[in-house]
């Protein structure tokens, strides 16, 4: 089912993108003001870079824009490692052991983990 949308949406596009190159192959002169360069382009290699220059443009804002919520995803991930691993820890030691050196370690670098209280 997921192949068949696929293909549902990406054969006219396609076709609308191969009709709209045939079309549009008359030459445009593209000039470089400051420099003495005149380039000839046909128009639709014109038009899908400036396309392609968009998509990039875009594409690097969005990955600037997300860049904090995948910082505070990694920091999370790490506090995570680090609980499960005291956790996993804490269910090994035998009940009535004083809690270990990784426990205290863990509080001083995280004022919100959870450490049990020594006994």
């Amino acid at each position: 089912m997921r192949h068949l949308i696929f293909w549902i949406i990406t054969l006219p596009v396609v076709i609308i993108l191969v009709d709209f190159t045939v079309m549009n192959t008359q030459e445009i002169a593209l000039n470089f003001w400051p420099l003495p360069w005149d380039r000839p382009l046909p128009a639709y290699a014109l038009i899908f870079g400036c396309l392609l220059v968009g998509f990039l443009f875009g594409l690097l804002v969005m990955w600037r824009h997300g860049a904090p919520g995948r910082r505070r995803h990694r920091d999370l991930h790490r506090r995570f490692n680090l609980q499960t691993s005291e956790l996993d820890e804490l269910r090994r030691r035998p009940a009535g052991m004083p809690a270990t050196a990784t426990g205290k370690a863990l509080a001083k670098s995280d004022p919100n983990a959870l450490v049990p209280p020594a006994i």
